[in-house]
């Protein structure tokens, strides 16, 4: 009798031991932000995870990474967006997710500005004015930095008063719909404005006008103006 009180009594401590061993260990944790919200340009936003398991994240667009792609117990993750190239929102989702938990978070980017969509370089493709004369600005190139530095590229006599022109430097501003482009010609301040109608990420139709008389009509010449797009490598 005392042998099965005392296996029935180690028995029980054994039993008792797998209970509390069950209750020591912690259901899993994995949590994050529900969104965020990053400007139009590059911009990125650290988030927390907290969390007692291992973890992986993982963007549904190639616009937005994340960063580390894995992760065990708390952590930050850093969400990076590309420039957006249009003047429209747009949003994607990361998935954050362990073995059995699964979270989403909302990416929100706004509108890129139309500053921010100008730079780079653009090229006047056509003139709709009824006087084939002005198709002499077709063709001229405006290279637009960042830094609001720019180069018109001309390449050719405006007019029989001046001289060829290769190139000009100068700088660059958007004031409401108006981009003006500053430089000087012949040592006298020169300034060519496109005052834009009709705006795309890729082009653009607008009324140019400039400080030097008899270039272009008086009330200003119609333009299109494209972007000039990179030559991709073979």
């Amino acid at each position: 009798v005392m042998k099965k009180i005392l296996f029935l009594g180690v028995l029980l401590s054994f039993s008792l031991l797998i209970a509390c061993g069950d209750d020591d260990d912690p259901d899993p944790v994995l949590n994050v932000t529900d969104e965020v919200e990053l400007d139009g340009g590059v911009d990125e936003e650290i988030v927390n995870i907290t969390s007692n398991i291992s973890w992986t994240a993982e963007s549904a667009d190639t616009w937005c990474t994340v960063n580390p792609p894995s992760g065990t117990n708390d952590g930050k993750l850093t969400i990076k967006v590309e420039a957006n190239p249009d003047m429209k929102d747009r949003s994607t989702t990361v998935t954050v997710k362990s073995a059995t938990i699964e979270r989403k978070i909302t990416v929100k980017q706004n509108p890129a500005s139309m500053e921010a969509l100008l730079v780079g370089d653009w090229e006047i493709t056509d003139q709709t004015h009824e006087e084939p004369a002005f198709d002499i600005v077709v063709g001229i190139i405006f290279e637009l930095k960042e830094d609001k530095s720019a180069v018109a590229i001309i390449e050719r006599q405006l007019t029989p008063e001046l001289p060829n022109i290769d190139k000009l430097e100068g700088t660059w501003e958007l004031e409401g719909m108006k981009v003006t482009f500053a430089s000087k010609l012949m040592e006298n301040d020169f300034g060519i404005t496109l005052e834009i109608k009709e705006f795309g990420t890729n082009a653009f139709e607008g009324t140019m006008t400039t400080t030097q008389p008899g270039l272009l009509p008086a009330d200003g010449l119609p333009v299109i103006v494209e972007r000039v797009q990179e030559e991709e490598e073979d």
